[in-house]
C-alpha cells in the first residue's frame, strides 16, 4: 500500500509541474525541474491522513492572472491593510467621572490600549475637587481589562470626612423676608452654564445682595465678585431648604413684597435659591463673578460680562488730576428701573463730602455702547431712551450715567491794608494791591483800615504786589505768596504801609512861601 500511494503521488505531482510551467521547456532555457528526489520528501507515513488531491483548475495560477478581491484582508505581501491593522491591536475605553453620583460628561475622556494587553492601570484623578476623595466602592476597580462587551471605567468622587477650608460650616437658611432701598435689579450673564445662574441684585443700608441660583442641591462654596473673594465660612450666605421655597424681597421705600421663584428662572432639575450678602461694596455694571459650588461641577468661573439689564445706573465720580480721581459712588435714589418706552430722566449732584464740584464730562452707555449725545437740557437734566436688544436669555436695555466732576473754584483770600504815619488829607487815600494767580490776576483797592475778599479762586498759589504811591513807602506785605487747596482753602494778607516824605515836592502840607524884595524911590 506504501507503494501505490508514491507511485500515485509521484505522476500527479509530474503532472502539476508539466502543467503549471506551462511545458516551459519548449523554447525556454530555464532549467527543468526534476522530480527524482521528490519520491523521498514525499514520504508519507502510514498513520498521516491521506488529502483528496487538488483538480487541475484549483492549482495555483501565476500571479499576473490571479483575481484579487476588494473585499481581501491581505495585501500580495501577506500585510495587514492600515484600517485593519490599528483596529487589530487597540481597544478603545471612556473614563466617566462623577461628583456625589452626578455625572460630569465635560470632563470625560477616552483611550487607546493595545489589544495584546488591554489592562488600564490607572486612569486621571486631577479633577478632583477639594474637600472630595476616591469612592472607591463605586468607582471601577483598577487595573481593569477593556474587553468589547466592557469599555467603560467609572470613577465617582465623594465628600471628605475632613473639614476642607472651603467647605460650607455656617451656612443659614433663607432670610423669611429680604430688605431693598435700591431698585431690585435684574442680572444678564452671557454663559454656556445654565444650570448656575446670577439673577437678581439689590442694596440695603449700602450693603449689596447677590441672589445666585444652583443646580442639584449643590451649595455655594466661594463667590469672587470683582476680584473680591467671599467665603462660605461666613454667615452671609443663605441657601434654600428645598426648590420650592421662594425668594422674598420687599422695598422699604414703596412696601411692595413680591415672591420670587427660582425656576422661572433656572428652568432644570432641583434648582435652589442662594443669597449672598457682600456688604459694603459697589454695584457696578458690567461686574466679574466667580462661583464656586460644594462638590464642583456646573460653577462659573471667569465670567466677566454679568450686566444690570432693564434698568438705569447713575454714578458720580468726584476728584481731581491733582488730587486722584475717586471711585464712582452709586446714585440709589436715580438708579433703576427705566421707564416702561425704556427712557430715562436723571440730573448731576454738585454737593459732596461738604465741597461743590463742577461738572468736567459725562458718560453714556446704553447696551454697553458709548452714546455722543450727552448734554444737560435747560432744567441741567439729561435725558434719553435706550433701544432694546435681543440676547439669548432674553431682552436686554440698560444704560449706565457717570457724572464727572473736579474741584470747584472755591478758594479765599482776604486782602488788609495797614498804613500808618497818615495825615488829615490822607484819610481817603487808596492804595492798589495786584494778587498773581494760576488762572488770571485780581486787583483790590483799598483804603487804611479796610478788608476785602476775593472768593471763587482755583485752588493754587497766589503772590501779592502792591503800587506805592507818593509820599508813601511800603513796609511788608504779610504774606507775600498764599497757597489755597481743599484742605486750606482760606488765607490772609496784610499789606502795611507808612508815610514817608515831608519834602517840598513830594509833601501835601499848605507852607506860606515869603519872598523879600527890595523897593526904590
Amino acid at each position: 500500500m506504501k507503494v501505490n500511494i508514491r507511485s500515485i503521488l509521484s505522476i500527479l505531482l509530474i503532472l502539476a509541474l508539466v502543467i503549471g510551467t506551462g511545458f516551459s521547456s519548449f523554447g525556454n532555457d530555464e532549467e527543468i525541474v526534476e522530480p527524482e528526489n521528490m519520491e523521498e520528501s514525499m514520504e508519507l507515513n502510514e498513520s498521516e491522513e491521506i488529502k483528496e488531491p487538488k483538480k487541475l483548475e484549483e492549482i495555483e495560477k501565476p500571479m499576473d492572472e490571479k483575481e484579487i478581491s476588494n473585499d481581501q484582508e491581505t495585501n500580495v505581501s501577506g500585510e495587514l491593510d492600515d484600517s485593519k491593522k490599528t483596529e487589530d491591536i487597540t481597544r478603545k475605553y471612556t473614563v466617566k467621572y462623577f461628583i456625589d453620583k452626578v455625572e460630569q460628561k465635560e470632563w470625560q475622556m477616552e483611550g487607546e490600549i493595545p489589544i495584546d494587553n488591554p489592562i488600564v492601570e490607572e486612569v486621571s484623578h486631577d479633577n478632583m475637587p477639594e474637600g472630595y476623595t476616591l469612592d472607591e466602592e463605586k468607582s471601577t476597580i483598577l487595573p481593569f481589562e477593556v474587553r468589547e462587551e466592557n469599555s467603560i471605567i467609572e470613577v465617582h468622587y465623594a465628600m471628605d470626612d475632613i473639614e476642607d477650608e472651603f467647605i460650607p460650616m455656617v451656612v443659614g437658611g433663607l432670610e423669611s423676608e429680604y430688605y431693598r432701598d435700591s431698585a431690585l435689579f435684574p442680572l444678564y450673564m452671557h454663559s454656556t452654564n445654565n444650570h448656575t445662574r446670577a439673577v437678581f441684585a439689590w442694596l440695603y443700608n449700602g450693603e449689596l445682595y447677590l441672589a445666585i441660583g444652583s443646580m442639584h442641591n449643590k451649595p455655594l462654596q466661594k463667590v469672587v465678585y470683582q476680584g473680591k473673594e467671599f467665603l462660605s465660612k461666613s454667615a452671609n450666605f443663605h441657601r434654600a431648604s428645598n426648590e420650592n421655597e421662594p425668594l422674598k424681597i420687599t422695598s422699604t421705600v414703596t412696601s411692595d413684597s413680591q415672591n420670587y421663584y427660582i425656576k422661572d428662572y433656572i428652568p432644570q432639575e432641583k434648582p435652589y435659591w442662594n443669597v449672598v450678602n457682600l456688604g459694603n461694596v459697589a454695584l457696578v455694571s458690567p461686574f466679574t463673578l466667580e462661583v464656586r459650588l460644594q462638590g464642583g461641577g456646573h460653577e462659573i468661573v471667569g465670567i466677566d460680562n454679568i450686566e444690570v439689564t432693564k434698568s438705569i445706573l447713575v454714578y458720580h465720580r468726584y476728584g481731581d488730576e491733582r488730587y486722584g480721581d475717586e471711585e464712582p459712588i452709586l446714585d440709589i435714589k436715580q438708579s433703576g428701573l427705566l421707564n416702561d418706552d425704556l427712557s430715562y430722566n436723571v440730573h448731576p449732584e454738585y454737593i459732596y463730602g461738604g465741597m461743590e464740584y463742577a461738572l468736567t464730562d459725562i458718560e453714556v452707555l446704553h447696551n454697553g455702547i458709548l452714546q455722543e449725545d450727552r448734554h444737560l437740557n435747560d432744567n441741567g437734566n439729561l435725558t434719553g431712551t435706550v433701544e432694546q436688544q435681543s440676547t439669548n436669555t432674553g431682552l436686554k436695555a440698560n444704560a449706565i450715567i457717570t457724572f464727572i466732576y473736579e474741584v470747584k473754584a472755591n478758594g479765599k483770600l482776604i486782602i488788609t491794608k495797614d498804613v500808618s504815619g497818615l495825615k488829615p488829607g490822607d484819610k481817603n487815600k487808596e492804595f492798589h494791591i495786584f494778587v498773581y494767580g494760576p488762572k488770571g490776576t485780581y486787583t483790590v483797592s483799598l483804603k487804611h483800615g479796610e478788608s476785602e475778599a476775593i472768593e471763587g479762586l482755583e485752588y493754587g498759589t497766589y503772590t501779592i504786589k502792591e503800587i506805592v504811591p507818593m509820599r508813601f513807602e511800603l513796609e511788608s506785605i504779610s504774606p507775600k505768596t498764599v497757597s489755597i487747596d481743599k484742605d486750606n482753602k482760606e488765607k490772609s494778607v496784610t499789606v502795611t504801609n507808612k508815610r514817608s516824605n515831608d519834602g517840598w515836592f513830594d509833601d501835601d502840607d499848605n507852607k506860606d512861601n515869603i519872598f523879600k524884595m527890595a523897593t526904590t524911590f
